[in-house]
């Protein structure tokens, strides 16, 4: 056997044994004479790549290539090579240990794909992975390639992370015209992003940017990092000269502001920055933005497609009426709380009446208990901007009643048609304690039951530890899924209940033993809608423009992270947390365009899941890295309405 060959054989094994890698390492491709574009498929995939195993010496006789893995200089050093010519996409199967795999060392010795970067001109990619017990990962393409492809799982929506694709060339279906035959890169350990920049700077010559900010008003100052040798930073027309390792950008415009290092004339890895001229302007624009025709392409749910309402009826109770917002609140409130069987929304009405198995004032053809939840967040904000009693009646009603068929005794909140565990499940605790504190000086008897009703929900997550269900099932063929979401509602429904109903210190210091466990769920990625934004990445499939699984990075959900930290910063006095809630809410607004109008998310993916489709013709082959083309006038609203109870009494922005 060749030097070189025992040399892989013993890398591969290395990253095997370590738990880095869970199976063989293989080559994905397609052949020139296939169409991916026709056929069936399962859902979660826009098609299917064949895959081709190497020897024992490291060679794949269906693809011609030839696999070396070497340890050098700290890293694992990747080169697949081939002389085909009839091949069209080209790349390795990387089969890491991603969270959920069964019997592969379990949720905090597995990895997380949380924070990829790509270049404007896509000439510079990394892909950096954490992991709550183990060191971090940086892998970085050393060699020119079209980029990654993350294989979800074809299982359960998609809810976990199967396997990356480093791709040479995409399928020529993607038209980027490439026909590479190498791939070269690189795959090293580092404690932190930081750390794995710096390491990748010193690896690759070039410079790479960092920063504590992701954005700003127009004329604020941030300081950005920068880690290896660099002559010079550009943004448009300006120039930057770094002393010791930093330099102080000025941002100059509304907008996304990009920053491109370079050093002797090699481009190295940039950032960008979002600007505001005054974030309550902002926050106008994106009220005036909204549209029927964005909001007829949701269904209209009470939860993820209505938060456009409280949005506008919390910016008129801050700076005053505004016709055309009543107007369009009005409409949607008369929706909500319709008597007319006839106009009934499915998942949008309140019904007063019983109906489907459920008590009055449930969600009309619901058993979603986040949509009642929102409802009554609506209906109370709805009566304090208005004051017309029956949105109060409304709220309170239905508040007691989803509290009544759902609280059990251990106080967890149960979904009535299912039995699964909700009580983290966009954060229910909200509505309850604000539902309290407002009636406590009108109706105390009311305010009373929600309090208690609060506190039976603080004690359950108290005590529930670090487990953390959410919706969506489970699997055999994955270990139970740690989601992001549930995490970050359980740390932020506990600091909420301290903030507002009752201070416990044992709260406040579980909340922060899961946010550090949660910190491996927050993506770094020095590009302003994915800082402090948090990994999620089944949304797309209802979302932006419905063609996910993708990383959504700047959604909505972020905001139950970014509001946590506002509020553990509130009840300790740590400032470091109200810089974390910062970035996180402003990962949401960086997602707003120069009209205002704003987008759900915004997706790294270049090839994103395919959404709910089965065949290959109902998928659209296209390089989707970037904002969706769809704007969207719901769940993006989200950030405003939860920064004005939060952030923006507080000056921080």
């Amino acid at each position: 056997m060749r030097k070189s060959v025992k040399e892989t054989a013993r890398s591969v094994r290395k990253l095997r044994e370590t738990g880095i890698l869970i199976d063989d390492i293989t080559v994905s491709y397609t052949l020139m004479r296939d169409d991916v574009t026709r056929g069936e498929k399962p859902q979660g995939t826009p098609y299917l790549s064949r895959r081709a195993k190497f020897d024992e010496n490291f060679y794949s006789a269906e693809t011609g290539a030839t696999l070396s893995v070497k340890e050098r200089e700290g890293a694992f050093v990747f080169l697949l090579k081939t002389e085909r010519e009839d091949l069209s996409e080209f790349g390795l199967n990387l089969p890491f240990n991603f969270m959920g795999k069964k019997n592969a060392g379990g949720w905090k010795n597995q990895y997380l794909f949380n924070s990829p970067y790509a270049s404007e001109n896509n000439g510079l990619i990394y892909c950096y992975f954490t992991s709550p017990g183990k060191e971090s990962l940086m892998l970085s393409f050393d060699s020119p390639a079209d980029g990654w492809k993350m294989d979800y799982s074809l299982f359960l929506g998609g809810h976990y992370f199967d396997n990356l694709k480093a791709l040479a060339n995409f399928d020529r279906a993607y038209g980027t015209g490439s026909h590479r035959k190498t791939l070269r890169l690189s795959l090293f350990a580092c404690k932190d992003l930081e750390d794995g920049l710096a390491k990748l700077a010193e690896r690759r010559k070039i410079p790479a940017l960092y920063y504590g900010q992701n954005g700003g008003q127009v004329g604020s100052r941030v300081r950005i990092r920068v880690f290896g040798e660099c002559d010079s930073v550009r943004c448009g027309r300006k120039t930057y000269t770094p002393e010791n390792g930093r330099f102080d950008f000025t941002i100059g415009r509304e907008g996304t502001s990009f920053l491109v290092p370079y050093y002797r004339g090699k481009r190295g890895y940039g950032a960008s920055l979002y600007g505001w001229e005054d974030l309550f302007r902002l926050w106008k624009k994106t009220m005036d933005s909204v549209t029927e025709e964005d909001l007829v392409f949701t269904d209209g749910n009470l939860c993820e497609h209505q938060c456009w309402v409280s949005a506008m009826l919390r910016y008129m109770m801050r700076f005053g009426a505004n016709k055309k917002y009543e107007r369009a609140v009005k409409k949607e409130l008369a929706a909500i709380t319709a008597r007319d069987e006839k106009q009934a929304l499915p998942r949008q009405t309140i019904w007063y009446k019983p109906h489907g198995g459920f008590p009055a004032y449930n969600v009309y053809e619901s058993g979603r208990m986040q949509e009642q939840f929102f409802g009554i967040t609506i209906l109370l904000d709805a009566y304090r901007y208005f004051g017309i009693r029956k949105y109060l009646d409304y709220a309170v009603r239905s508040l007691k009643s989803v509290l009544r068929l759902c609280q059990k005794e251990d106080g967890r909140l149960a979904r009535a048609d299912t039995g699964e565990d909700y009580t983290t499940v966009c954060c229910p605790m909200i509505p309850v304690c604000d539902m309290a504190n407002f009636l406590k000086d009108k109706d105390e008897k009311s305010a009373s039951y929600f309090r208690d009703a609060a506190a039976k929900m603080a004690a359950y997550l108290f005590g529930r530890g670090m487990n953390f269900p959410t919706e969506g099932g489970v699997s055999d063929l994955a270990e139970t899924e740690m989601e992001e979401g549930s995490i970050s509602c359980t740390a932020l429904a506990l600091l909420y209940y301290c903030a507002h109903i009752e201070r416990r210190d044992e709260y406040i210091a579980k909340a922060k033993e899961i946010m550090d466990v949660h910190d491996k769920w927050v993506i770094g990625t020095p590009l302003a809608p994915m800082f402090f934004s948090t990994l999620r990445w089944w949304e797309t499939k209802w979302e932006g423009d419905e063609d996910g699984n993708a990383l959504c990075c700047g959604h909505a959900w972020t905001i139950w992270r970014a509001e946590a930290d506002y509020w553990y910063a509130h009840l300790t006095g740590d400032r470091e947390y109200l810089r974390r809630a910062r970035n996180g809410f402003a990962s949401n607004f960086a997602k707003t365009d120069k009209k205002g109008k704003m987008y759900s998310v915004f997706q790294p993916d270049y090839i994103t899941g395919g959404g709910f489709t089965d065949r290959c013709e109902q998928v659209e082959f296209r390089i989707a890295r970037g904002f969706p083309r769809r704007s969207d006038s719901g769940l993006s609203r989200y950030a405003w309405l939860r920064a004005a109870e939060s952030l923006f009494n507080d000056g921080v922005f």
